[in-house]
């Protein structure tokens, strides 16, 4: 069990490409997530994320609780830790393969105390892009002040105009997983409407 602390805020895909082109040497990692739910998406309704994640070659089955108490902090649980009995308790079963999310990340900032990264994401025919700063706990001062240097390189690369407004986008995004199965349910109410046309 793990407690995740991050600042968010979504990125344009110009501010994404001046940040990359800035930090072109930095590690870049490829993790694809496979998420699953009930039919009627009941974990994604609760704020909770179920997912099979690969990267490095490796497989990790993890639960996400969002915004755990603090719009900032999500538990993030080992599900192989889990017994079945555990599972089923939090409802975990009846759960079904529901698609995949793949982020290409790159780190641009690193610490101890915060890392900053930015994030590529391909779903469902969609991509967007992401700044996160995550950061230990009572150490958002230190986040706040990466992500206003980032502001300050955008600036400086005449991608933004004013860094304030860059960073009161900072909340305005949705989780991942909340933007997949948001993406899904569009794409399954369109081809509902559109199979309900030819019949």
């Amino acid at each position: 069990m793990m407690f995740e602390y991050e600042k968010k805020l979504p990125l344009t895909k110009s501010e994404y490409r001046a940040l990359k082109k800035a930090c072109c040497k930095m590690p870049v990692t490829t993790q694809k997530n496979l998420y699953f739910d009930t039919d009627d998406n009941s974990l994604d309704r609760r704020g909770i994320t179920c997912r099979l994640r690969q990267k490095n070659g490796c497989l990790k089955k993890t639960v996400k609780i969002h915004s755990f108490g603090d719009e900032e902090c999500s538990l993030e649980i080992n599900l192989s830790s889990l017994s079945k009995a555990e599972q089923e308790v939090l409802g975990f079963s009846g759960l079904k393969y529901q698609g995949e999310l793949t982020t290409e990340r790159t780190e641009i900032f690193k610490n101890d105390q915060c890392k900053m990264v930015v994030d590529r994401n391909r779903y469902l025919g969609k991509e967007d892009y992401e700044l996160e700063a995550e950061y230990q706990k009572d150490k958002g001062f230190e986040a706040d002040k990466a992500l206003y240097c980032v502001a300050e390189l955008l600036k400086a690369f005449h991608i933004i105009e004013n860094e304030s407004l860059f960073l009161l986008r900072q909340g305005k995004i949705k989780p991942k997983s909340q933007r997949f199965f948001e993406r899904k349910a569009a794409i399954d109410k369109k081809l509902k409407r559109e199979g309900a046309r030819w019949q």
